[in-house]
């Protein structure tokens, strides 16, 4: 499978990731989406300090882990909800 480059540019990467690498996070088991390119798969997501490293179908290895299995990992949706006072 080909790289696939999400709108922050960082690499969505479904081949090979090198296992030596360490994420400062690991977001794992959610479903991946990023509206601008169209991503939408269970993938794994490598933070390193505050930046995406890298999005993943191979495992990836982390300081820390999150398991969003059942759960949506995107970019931040501003919560349009309010009440008219």
């Amino acid at each position: 499978m080909l790289p696939v480059w999400l709108g922050s540019g960082c690499p969505a990467v479904a081949a090979a990731t090198s296992s030596d690498v360490v994420y400062d996070l690991v977001i794992s088991g959610g479903r991946v989406i990023d509206p601008e390119t169209g991503f939408d798969a269970s993938a794994k997501v490598g933070v390193k300090g505050d930046s995406i490293a890298v999005i993943s179908q191979m495992p990836l290895s982390g300081s820390r882990e999150i398991d969003a299995t059942g759960h949506a990992v995107t970019a931040g949706f501003i919560d349009q909800h309010f009440h008219w006072s």
